[in-house]
């Protein structure tokens, strides 16, 4: 998911560098759904014109970059169909692209929020 040319992603760091570091991160535009062109854009503005929060896609950036993110990440709840539309996006890109020989048909999403915090968890369900 990563490479040794890591990245620390932060609002001012300019997107196409990010992107040329680790051309991994064009799944996250594609897991959100975004625009592609970037041009000399910062993460900043690129999320600005994206309606995406910039927390939010920097936090999932490092991730990506194979960063350890804390624990207490202040995410907005608003955040939460993103994040849904993300998990849902990679999900479906690992079923039906990535892994389609494995012995899992599917699983179950589920989220559950509390005093705005989120959990997700995934069950995986082995075919018959």
């Amino acid at each position: 998911m990563y490479n040794e040319k890591r990245q620390y992603v932060k609002p001012e760091s300019k997107l196409a560098d990010i992107i040329s570091n680790n051309p991994s991160l064009l799944y996250v535009l594609e897991y959100l759904e975004a625009e592609y062109i970037l041009q000399d854009k910062t993460v900043s503005v690129f999320c600005d014109e994206q309606n995406i929060d910039v927390n939010l896609f920097t936090t999932i950036s490092n991730i990506y970059n194979g960063f350890t993110v804390e624990p207490d990440i202040n995410l907005d709840i608003a955040n939460i169909p993103l994040i849904i539309k993300l998990l849902h996006n990679t999900h479906s890109y690992y079923q039906k692209e990535k892994y389609l020989s494995t012995p899992f048909s599917g699983g179950r999403l589920s989220l559950t929020a509390k005093n705005a915090r989120v959990r997700f968890t995934f069950t995986a369900v082995e075919r018959s």
